[in-house]
């Protein structure tokens, strides 16, 4: 719990565990013919559909789950009778047939049963189109696709309506949507989806169902007329001055809420004069409420009756972010047995230079007491961060309706330490843009092309410097400096709106970082000094060199109602060249703790099957390689409270063979050997806002095991086999 005051925390583990024994210790008080609900069953009698749905499809449409505290009721039971009967039939099942019994388990606690016969849904075996306007149907049936796509990535142009495919009310349902919004995005404004029919025959059999589409609409083509758009001005009649004119769009504004309008064009999609189109209309909208600087955003739309052809004004309507925030935060610490506190003080604007960008500046004072005051620590530093609404990339030129949705953040910081053996400044500075495609949201980029961290030792006592081994003073007591390059890719399912019905979610991250490269290459070119162990350095400043890549994936599978099974696995590795043999260990990794091995505490594992007498400090604990394996199983219990059970499996490892850490390094022959697991379980506390989490993992396979065996169970003390964690939020 670095760096996290026990007097903050300490409440709400008691509050937790209270809850916990009452939750558990409370009884319900039943009257005469009251039962439990202890169990709900699905029953399916002869399935004999290949692609039927399972019991997880089915139990979110019944509304009384059981529970130790649930009391049985009929009528309840009888809606959820219903409810499965219909979601059935609009999966396509259309003669099944739901039937609801009720299983007695004993004098007071019953099981609610639900036999379901699904019987065969009909398949469409031949479709046909019966449409009017030959304009609707050469939009719905494009000669080149592929140039389609370019601005509507979304839209599908096939038809749902296959051959073979499984005849049903949620079938044709998407099938009017996905006419609709080719349409809708084509001018036709007032086109709805029950302007979509469908003529079905049955009367072939299963497998022989006729089903033709009709359109006969007579909606007009409308195109886009006036646009305004109004900052801090809530009704169009409270309009005082036109601001300015970019584009045909006319920005109006009231009192000091004003946001640069060459900014919000690029935002908005549309012009006046062009086509209607609902999804770049829903896409100004997503772009503008990115901005920090806007908090409310509402549209409307109206029929221009002045005009001489069918056209659409826009009214944007904006309410500000407050700009100007000052905020202060104090934070009890506690590390090693020593106490402390972090107070900080920062200052937020959100629109600082009128175009929506974003200055943080925030400062922070520590203090760690270690018995005397001779020997205490004081910490100060301050951190600056501007971040832009959109990529500034220099010769670029100015782009408007930009199909990526981008920052750009420049960041400045300063750390001051004082200890009585040291005196230590960093600085750090970067420039990161980040992006996505609006089409796109579920894939997201971060380009560092600059990172610069420089550590500088101001003073050194030497009487302490003689007692660190030569190991550790490499690793953390060298003025260093790291001039860096980074590119992390990542993928969220849960963003991506062509997995929005699939029970799994993806989580995928890529990261790649590169350090040092130029330096040494100037260094070497222009014969810099070096120092004893032939690295160059730059204004007597050891420069680190490295290269790291880290793989992460985590995912999750939706069992039904709140119920998940949720996995990981992740692969990272660091690795010093060229001018660096060392690494700093805040450059390298650590396992152990609350999300990661939850049979060990925080850095307590590894590096692979060194010794624990050799770890003696952080400096030894840390590693090269880190590999993460976890299977949990998640499930809702309460409304708000969640059981957990786990499995980690895992370690770290050096890259090279390291004296100082003997039996730590990466060797194909005997790594599956040192990889450590745990079981364990745990209770989660929903807030909705936050979760509170507490996690108890026990050692089976501990790959440093002093014991006989590394198999620890039965061997060492069971006190020594369990890892308590309490966090906030989910390890993965």
């Amino acid at each position: 719990m670095s760096r996290l005051s026990k007097v903050r925390f300490l409440p709400w583990v008691g509050v937790l565990c209270l809850t916990m024994l009452v939750g558990a210790c409370k009884s319900v008080r039943l009257q005469e013919g009251q039962h439990i609900l202890r169990a709900v069953k699905l029953n399916f009698i002869n399935p004999r559909d290949k692609e039927a749905p399972r019991s997880s499809d089915l139990l979110p449409y019944v509304s009384q789950k059981a529970g130790r505290r649930v009391i049985y009721n009929a009528s309840e039971a009888e809606y959820s009778q219903s409810a499965l009967a219909t979601a059935l039939y609009n999966m396509g099942y259309l003669s099944a047939h739901v039937r609801h019994s009720v299983d007695t388990l004993n004098h007071k606690h019953v099981r609610s049963r639900y036999d379901i016969d699904l019987g065969l849904p009909y398949r469409i075996s031949n479709h046909s189109e019966e449409i009017s306007d030959p304009i609707i149907h050469s939009l719905l049936h494009p000669s080149d696709s592929l140039l389609q796509k370019q601005d509507f990535p979304t839209e599908r142009y096939a038809t749902l309506l296959d051959s073979g495919a499984r005849l049903s009310p949620d079938l044709l349902q998407a099938e009017r949507k996905r006419i609709t919004q080719i349409l809708r995005n084509r001018g036709y404004w007032g086109f709805r989806e029950d302007f979509v029919r469908f003529a079905v025959d049955t009367l072939g059999g299963l497998d022989d169902a006729w089903v033709r589409t009709r359109i006969d609409t007579t909606t007009q083509i409308y195109k886009v007329g006036q646009i305004r758009f109004f900052q801090g001005v809530m009704r169009s009649d409270s309009i005082r001055d036109a601001v300015q004119r970019v584009e045909g769009i006319t920005f109006l504004s009231e009192g000091q809420h004003h946001i640069r309008p060459n900014l919000l064009v690029s935002k908005i999609w549309l012009r006046p004069g062009s086509l209607y189109a609902q999804d770049l209309l829903s896409r100004s909208v997503s772009a503008l409420s990115d901005l920090s600087a806007i908090r409310t955003l509402n549209v409307n739309q109206r029929i221009d009756s002045m005009a001489k052809t069918p056209t659409i004004n826009l009214d944007f309507y904006t309410q500000p972010e407050k700009s100007k925030e000052l905020t202060t935060d104090i934070v009890g610490t506690h590390s090693g047995g020593n106490l402390g506190t972090i107070a900080s003080l920062s200052f937020l604007h959100n629109n600082i230079f009128g175009g929506a960008e974003r200055l943080r500046v925030s400062a922070n004072v520590g203090y760690e007491e270690l018995g005397t005051a001779s020997s205490n620590h004081l910490s100060y530093g301050v951190e600056a961060a501007l971040r832009l609404p959109s990529l500034m990339i220099p010769f670029r030129g100015e782009r408007r309706q930009r199909p990526t949705k981008g920052t750009t953040e420049f960041t400045l910081s300063y750390n001051y330490l004082t200890r009585p053996e040291f005196r230590r400044n960093v600085f750090s500075s970067s420039l990161a843009y980040s992006w996505s495609q609006y089409r796109y949201p579920a894939f997201r980029y971060v380009f560092k092309p600059l990172e610069i961290d420089y550590m500088r030792f101001g003073y050194m006592d030497e009487s302490f410097i003689a007692t660190v081994p030569e190991y550790d003073r490499m690793l953390n007591y060298r003025n260093q400096l790291a001039v860096s390059m980074s590119l992390m890719f990542s993928y969220n399912s849960s963003l991506d709106v062509r997995r929005h019905s699939s029970p799994f979610l993806h989580n995928v991250r890529v990261y790649l970082q590169t350090a040092g490269n130029l330096l040494t290459a100037w260094s070497a070119l222009v014969k810099a000094p070096q120092d004893n162990f032939g690295a160059y350095m730059f204004n007597g400043t050891n420069i680190v060199q490295f290269f790291k890549g880290e793989l992460d994936y985590s995912g999750l599978y939706r069992l039904g109602g709140k119920n998940a099974l949720a996995y990981r696995a992740s692969l990272a590795t660091v690795v010093p060249y060229g001018n660096s043999r060392f690494l700093p260990v805040d450059l390298r990794y650590f396992s152990g703790g609350a999300s990661s091995l939850r049979g060990w505490r925080v850095r307590d594992l590894g590096p692979g099957s060194m010794s624990r007498s050799l770890g003696t400090s952080i400096f030894h604990q840390v590693g090269d390689i880190r590999l993460d394996l976890s299977t949990e199983l998640r499930l809702r219990v309460l409304p708000s409270w969640e059981l957990a059970f786990f499995t980690d499996a895992g370690n770290i490892w050096t890259i090279r063979k390291y004296k100082e850490q003997a039996g730590g390094d990466f060797d194909f022959g005997r790594f599956y050997k040192e990889i450590a697991w745990n079981v364990g379980a745990g209770v989660r506390w929903d807030f909705d806002f936050f979760l509170l989490r507490l996690d108890a993992g026990l050692k089976l396979y501990d790959p440093q095991s002093e014991y006989s065996s590394r198999w620890v169970i039965g061997q060492a003390p069971f006190k020594d086999l369990i890892g308590v964690h309490f966090g906030i939020g989910y390890p993965f």
